[in-house]
């Protein structure tokens, strides 16, 4: 069978506050795949893949207008930084000095920073260049945080490529140098549902993960050292779980958060190496996702909070390839601190196949 050729294509999508104008860049993988990501907020917007019984499916959970993303609050399909995930009442220390950052989450008494704060990088106006060489198609996002935005020390520079692989892989790329020390801890924010949420079967998802811990959190959804088993508990995922029985697990020691998973899963294997994490399947349509990162955590989110245009609890499942939660405030979780002169770079992959 002959090979569709790959395409590229950028047009305007919405205004934004400011009044500039957010686009949309399209990467046509010539396996049919199709990325579409804004230059606002880093946001996948559609990820098209063919699957075995329902033609090609968007992967992800989507809002029609940036508009809406604001109004959201979602960090629907974005990049989320500077720091993703919480840090305990938004306070870190750097070389003895004390940083305060954006409060912008209450899940307990004390008000946390999460995501990056107010105006993380879900909000920001990225510069995009798209790009093509071969069978690969990708578009380079680049953003220069200012010292002190959001209370951050140093000015920090990201560079996130999303690029399909020849092989049609979804490969995620964050690069980021600073000019004085800092935190940083950058992921990608897509709600999966691998077109389970417009079929109303997202109750029939099934997950995989290779990890046997987690990071156990307290009741302000903050963690503070300590690693503890998944054996014996509904989290365990090492086993193929369908999530409406997840959702119906006995809990009786509180480990699931309103019904559903918001956890940081320790992951097996050797930080810094790319390795396959976690697998993720929809019998219905057909396809298999298989997620692969060089991070040592990943923060499994399956929308229980969830509120936004037509999506609500349990319609998607965000795999957050990251650093540990609250890494700035505890020592014997993986630094979270990056000096002049050192480069943080990690990589994310997504690969997609219809399903045996």
């Amino acid at each position: 069978m002959n090979r569709m050729a790959g395409r590229i294509e950028v047009k305007d999508w919405g205004q934004l506050p400011d009044g500039r104008t957010a686009r949309k860049i399209s990467l046509l993988h010539p396996s049919g795949c199709e990325l579409v990501v804004s230059d606002f907020g880093g946001i996948v917007t559609d990820l098209r893949v063919p699957t075995q019984k329902a033609g090609v499916q968007n992967m992800v959970l989507d809002l029609p207008a940036p508009s809406d993303y604001l109004d959201a609050r979602s960090y629907l399909g974005a990049i989320a930084g500077r720091f993703a995930n919480r840090i305990e009442a938004g306070r870190f220390l750097v070389d003895g000095v004390a940083y305060q950052l954006a409060t912008n989450d209450s899940p307990g008494e004390v008000p946390c920073h999460l995501h990056g704060g107010n105006v993380g990088f879900d909000q920001r106006l990225w510069n995009a260049e798209p790009f093509s060489e071969g069978d690969t198609l990708g578009v380079r996002l680049d953003y220069t945080s200012p010292a002190g935005e959001e209370g951050y020390p140093g000015e920090l520079h990201t560079t996130t490529t999303y690029r399909w692989t020849e092989d049609g892989t979804w490969e995620i790329e964050y690069v980021a140098t600073a000019t004085a020390a800092t935190m940083v801890n950058l992921t990608q924010h897509s709600y999966f549902d691998l077109g389970a949420a417009r079929t109303g079967h997202t109750l029939d998802l099934q997950l995989r993960v290779d990890a046997e811990a987690y990071t156990p959190v307290s009741a302000d959804m903050i963690p503070r050292g300590e690693i503890a088993s998944l054996a014996g508990t509904p989290l365990d995922l090492r086993s193929i779980t369908r999530l409406g029985d997840l959702y119906q697990s006995p809990d009786p020691h509180g480990h699931l958060i309103q019904g559903g998973l918001d956890h940081n899963y320790v992951l097996n294997g050797t930080p810094g190496q790319m390795r396959s994490v976690a697998w993720m399947t929809n019998p219905e349509s057909g396809v298999a996702m298989t997620m692969s990162t060089d991070q040592a955590g990943l923060q499994i989110y399956t929308s229980v909070m969830l509120d936004c245009g037509p999506w609500r609890k349990y319609d998607g499942v965000c795999l957050e390839a990251q650093n540990f939660p609250n890494a700035p405030n505890v020592p014997s979780f993986p630094s979270a601190c990056l000096r002049p002169g050192q480069v943080y770079l990690h990589r994310t992959e997504y690969a997609f196949r219809p399903l045996d």
